[in-house]
């Protein structure tokens, strides 16, 4: 109920706005259009300077994501391609008998780079007594 109270209360001031600029207009036209320039004017400065000032920084935030996204589904691709195409290669040997078999080769894993072992202390053994 409020907010239809609210939205009669705008629709009102609008028609108050109207007919007040009509009556400005035809009793005086010449000043009517210097203030309504004048207004058009400064309104156009204001959505150019808060365009240009928030828009620089949302832009290079935006170009700074979007490089970072670019980068990162490159080095996915990289990653996938190199693990998703493996075939299995089939190698034909010529047995003593003649005949030939045919035998299923898998290419040998390679490490993980992300994955690195860390040398520790495994050898020495922890002196008990100590304690």
């Amino acid at each position: 109920m409020n907010s239809q109270i609210a939205s009669y209360f705008v629709a009102f001031m609008i028609i108050l706005a109207g007919i007040g600029l009509t009556g400005n207009i035809i009793s005086n036209p010449s000043g009517s259009l210097k203030t309504l320039l004048l207004v058009l004017i400064v309104v156009g400065v204001f959505y150019l300077i808060s365009r240009n000032f928030s828009g620089f920084s949302n832009k290079n935030s935006m170009k700074r994501e979007r490089d970072a996204y670019r980068k990162a589904a490159k080095q996915s691709q990289k990653k996938y391609k190199q693990q998703n195409p493996r075939k299995v290669s089939f190698t034909f040997k010529m047995s003593k008998s003649g005949s030939v078999q045919n035998t299923k080769r898998t290419p040998r894993r390679r490490s993980s780079s992300h994955l690195r072992v860390i040398e520790g202390n495994k050898g020495k053994k922890k002196n008990r007594a100590s304690f």
